[in-house]
């Protein structure tokens, strides 16, 4: 699952990496900067693969929060992502889109294709094809554009 705004670049994300198939991996990115040590993997799960499991990211003006199984495993809170040599806060905040995708990460540039396992063998893929099961999406926005409407969200 991803939530992101590709004309400013900022995203926040669930990833399933094929050869970790009992963990998800939360990660965030801010304007389009990739830095690769900022990812965090979920507690132990069972076959992501072939079994479903509730996923959620809280996104607040303050926070983010990754679940699992509404289990919480992850929050970076925005005071977090200050980069004092900037003088900014490097904390997604752009309008974002959902979206769900399958994607070779191994036929990328060499820090996501390290990432990713490196790249498919596509003759030994065909014989699998790769899928993704959805069984429902919701999406529920806190912040409705106007500061006194906005409610923190119970975690």
């Amino acid at each position: 699952m991803i939530v992101r705004n590709d004309l400013v670049g900022d995203e926040i994300d669930f990833e399933f990496v094929g050869t970790e198939r009992g963990s998800v991996q939360s990660n965030y990115y801010w304007r389009n900067e990739l830095d690769y040590t900022k990812m965090v993997r979920s507690q132990v799960l069972s076959d992501t693969t072939k079994n479903y499991h509730t996923y959620q990211i809280v996104w607040t003006p303050d926070s983010i929060t990754w679940i699992v199984n509404g289990a919480p495993f992850r929050t970076v809170t925005r005071a977090e992502t200050w980069d004092q040599s900037t003088g900014v806060f490097k904390y997604p905040d752009s309008e974002s889109y959902v979206s769900f995708s399958v994607w070779d990460g191994g036929s990328g540039e060499k820090g996501t294709s390290d990432w990713a396992g490196g790249a498919i063998n596509w003759e030994a893929a065909a014989a699998e094809p790769f899928a993704m099961g959805i069984k429902s999406v919701s999406v529920d926005c806190f912040y409705k554009g106007n500061e006194t409407t906005y409610k923190q969200p119970a975690i």
